[in-house]
């Protein structure tokens, strides 16, 4: 093989190999291996990431607010559509760790324990209520 029908010697110095990673990928190599790892992240595994945010937000709020451990809350929330379908999707997992009986999409009532964050750019108000568990 050849150029215009000659041999051509390439020299082992005269040869830069440079790996550069497909879009979506971060690489990192030493020696001996090259370890590639996929970045991108899912709509799915966004807003996973976006229900714990929240989980942590209520939990925050709950330990300011001085409940217990074991007290069941309602939770309020006002926030942007994309941040509310999290509560939507999500809803079992943040009421299980949160103890919250209900979550309710709408401004809290008087007296709820309330604060404002911001997760991802986004304004997320909670506002919590104690409730009694009847038995």
């Amino acid at each position: 093989m050849g150029v215009g029908g000659k041999a051509i010697r390439v020299l082992p110095e005269e040869v830069e190999v440079q790996r550069r990673p497909r879009g979506g990928y971060v690489v990192a190599e030493d020696p001996r291996m090259v370890v590639a790892i996929w970045v991108e992240i899912s709509e799915e595994l966004r807003r996973e990431g976006l229900a714990r945010d929240v989980v942590r937000r209520i939990q925050y709020l709950r330990k300011e607010a001085g409940f217990q451990i074991d007290d069941y809350i309602e939770t309020y929330y006002e926030a942007p559509p994309q941040l509310a379908e999290v509560f939507q999707i999500h809803s079992d997992y943040i009421s299980a760790e949160t103890l919250s009986k209900a979550l309710i999409e709408g401004e809290p009532p008087e007296g709820a324990h309330t604060a404002e964050f911001e997760i991802d750019g986004m304004r997320l108000r909670l506002g919590l209520v104690k409730i009694e568990e009847k038995a």
